[in-house]
């Protein structure tokens, strides 16, 4: 990004030093429009058929679209034949610059919006009649009678008046978003393919448009879907409900959907992989830690970029005797290297228990997406895998097909969000049988069984704290899943790599107003390679200094815009980044009585982030350039927390 004459230009990947402004509409503009200009009568509804078996996936003929596009079997078709007769030009976002006709009636009871059957996908608006409803916190169903046009409208109503909005930056008359729109899409071709999810952005995540919210925190809690709710409400209501585990119980049949779909989402079958379904994320790695073959010298490997949650292994590690050594990560990419790793993994231990290396397949502070051929050179050291795939999904993919961990541990609230909680853990047969052992007074545990062929042990198992199984959550799973399965996940991993970049260039390029010195502190990979949906990084001070995390992500919530803060969720990395005084080497930077007290401000995109998103991002750090921005807000917020605090406290008057 570069500034001159109070005008800011984007870098698109690739590009450098000074852009030249497009003046006007330029011809490549409208080269852009009809090419991203799709007629819903071009499109033969005979091809766009609903599936009679899964009933929520729709196929282009005989493939669902994320197939054919993967296969490359979609025919080629002129640009011509594509532009419609409106000639509605697209942006990024999928949105028409063209006032269109009032959306369809929606219905009650619909499949996941993934990709909609034509009638609605042809002429819907937003901004017309739209029901304002929050995919995440519940409905209003009042309609509002809203025009682009209507002077009345307000749409910075949710925060103080005194705090101004980035809006004016996004509208159509604004030439710098354009431009950088522009460039955007001319360095990602292969965006266009994911514009269909545009669709599903407004269909399903309303609010998101209609009240210019930004939701930059997928890493933490995931935003469901309006199809996910509304279908777990009409559970909820439904009288028919049935708490027991009978196979034939109208809610039982979701848990036997949830672990299909889990296998398919993982590219493999229930004869290589069994499943243990946890109330939580943590559950999971307690359950690996007390059921693991830990014996005196027994080897655990800890990556250094790992979740707190290892410490559950660490300690029934050192509690049975065993020796866990430290997998150290590079200091300037901040990967597990080869010069590191070989001699870690060809360290001989000749233990009849095995040895347990544990890494995550993406960093939950940089990013980062370590490679999975840690998995095969590691077995053939005879070590076992455990994976963390917490953040890989569902903005990544994993083919357990040619990469087959010992165990796989991920969480449903990184994935589809409300109201579920739950984690999910991945046992390979042929490494253990799995089998559950239940207490009345103490919490259920895992009882791992060196392969028997004679015995292939149950196809999933359900670990809870009571004896009554979250049958209701499994049915929220469900239509969690079925939504992401519509979407395409070889489709978002692409979407969300583009817009990654695209952050992670221009955040670099930032600086103060000298011109000199870095505005931001990134710590998230430069290149497209091992590039995932995480960003982590600071804003600096003229001086250098780290601004508060914590403030800038209150400044960015007045500005609509939800950003994460990360702090003690990865110890090892957050040492790394930590003062290099403090750094240890070893695995007493799992120790729960150790912080480096490292904090960083993150951005993490979803399925549905789009360039807007981006854009408002960028342009929100712009203004810490200013350097009375900081003082000057924090005087505000100040002044608000003691407003505040006098209504709270103030005495009722007789």
């Amino acid at each position: 990004m570069h500034i001159h004459d109070s005008r800011m230009t984007f870098l698109s990947p690739g590009e450098t030093g000074h852009l030249s402004c497009s003046n006007g509409t330029p011809v490549k503009k409208l080269e852009r429009s009809l090419k991203h200009s799709i007629s819903a009568d071009s499109l033969n509804p005979a091809a766009l058929r609903q599936s009679s078996t899964e009933g929520a996936v729709y196929l282009f003929g005989d493939k669902n679209i994320e197939q054919a596009m993967k296969e490359k079997v979609r025919e080629y078709v002129p640009e011509n034949a594509w532009i419609s007769k409106l000639d509605l030009p697209q942006h990024s976002n999928g949105d028409s610059r063209r006032t269109l006709e009032p959306p369809l009636t929606s219905v009650t009871s619909r499949p996941p919006s993934g990709i909609q059957p034509i009638k609605k996908l042809q002429l819907r608006h937003d901004y017309l009649n739209p029901k304002v409803e929050s995919p995440r916190f519940g409905y209003s169903h009042t309609p509002t009678a809203l025009s682009r046009g209507d002077p009345s409208l307000d749409r910075s109503s949710s925060t103080s008046s005194s705090w101004s909005s980035l809006d004016a930056c996004l509208n159509e008359e604004n030439p710098e978003f354009i431009e950088a729109e522009h460039r955007f899409l001319e360095a990602n071709r292969d965006y266009s393919e994911t514009l269909m999810l545009e669709a599903v952005r407004r269909e399903e995540y309303p609010d998101l448009r209609l009240q210019r919210q930004t939701y930059m925190d997928y890493a933490n809690f995931a935003l469901a879907s309006k199809y996910q709710t509304e279908e777990h409400t009409r559970i909820l209501m439904a009288q028919e409900h049935d708490f027991g585990i009978d196979s034939t119980s109208n809610l039982y049949h979701h848990v036997s959907a949830v672990h299909a779909s889990l296998l398919k989402m993982f590219n493999t079958t229930k004869a290589a992989y069994s499943v243990v379904f946890s109330t939580s994320f943590r559950t999971a790695y307690r359950l690996v830690a007390n059921a693991y073959p830990f014996r005196k010298g027994s080897p655990l490997l800890l990556c250094q970029d790992n979740h707190e949650c290892v410490r559950q292994l660490l300690n029934a590690a050192v509690s049975s005797g065993a020796q866990p050594v430290l997998a150290p990560l590079g200091e300037n990419d901040l990967c597990m290297t080869k010069s590191n790793m070989k001699p870690m993994l060809k360290r001989r231990f000749f233990h009849p228990s095995g040895s347990l290396f544990v890494y995550p397949a993406q960093s939950n502070i940089t990013g980062i997406r370590h490679s999975l051929e840690w998995i095969s050179r590691a077995h053939k050291s005879s070590w076992q895998v455990l994976l963390d795939v917490s953040t890989l999904l569902p903005t990544g993919q994993l083919d357990l097909s040619q990469h087959q961990p010992d165990f796989v541990i991920g969480s449903f609230e990184n994935m589809v969000g409300y109201p579920s909680g739950m984690g999910y853990l991945l046992v390979k047969r042929s490494s253990f049988c799995v089998s559950v052992n239940r207490f009345p007074e103490a919490d259920s545990t895992i009882t791992l069984t060196p392969k028997i062929p004679a015995w292939q042990g149950e196809d999933f198992h359900i670990v809870c704290d009571d004896e009554s199984p979250p049958l209701f959550l499994f049915a929220s799973i469900n239509f969690g899943i079925r939504h992401l399965q519509t979407l395409g996940l070889g489709l978002v991993n692409q979407r969300v790599k583009a817009l990654a970049l695209w952050i992670v260039h221009n955040l670099k390029s930032l600086r103060h107003e000298d011109e000199f010195w870095h505005l931001v502190n990134v710590y998230s990979p430069f290149t497209e390679e091992n590039r995932g949906n995480i960003i982590s990084f600071n804003v600096l001070e003229c001086n250098g200094e780290h601004i508060k995390p914590t403030l800038v992500k209150r400044l960015a919530a007045k500005y609509r815009i939800t950003l994460g803060v990360a702090a003690c969720v990865n110890p090892g990395v957050a040492n790394l980044l930590g003062h290099p005084k403090d750094r240890k080497k070893s695995v007493s930077v799992f120790d729960e009585r150790y912080s480096s007290g490292f904090t960083c401000v993150q951005v993490s995109l979803g399925p549905l982030s789009n360039f807007e998103d981006a854009y408002r991002i960028v342009e929100f750090l712009m203004r810490f350039r200013d350097p009375e921005f900081v003082p000057t807000h924090v005087a505000r917020l100040e002044e608000e927390n003691h407003q505040s605090a006098r209504t709270t406290f103030r005495r009722p008057t007789i």
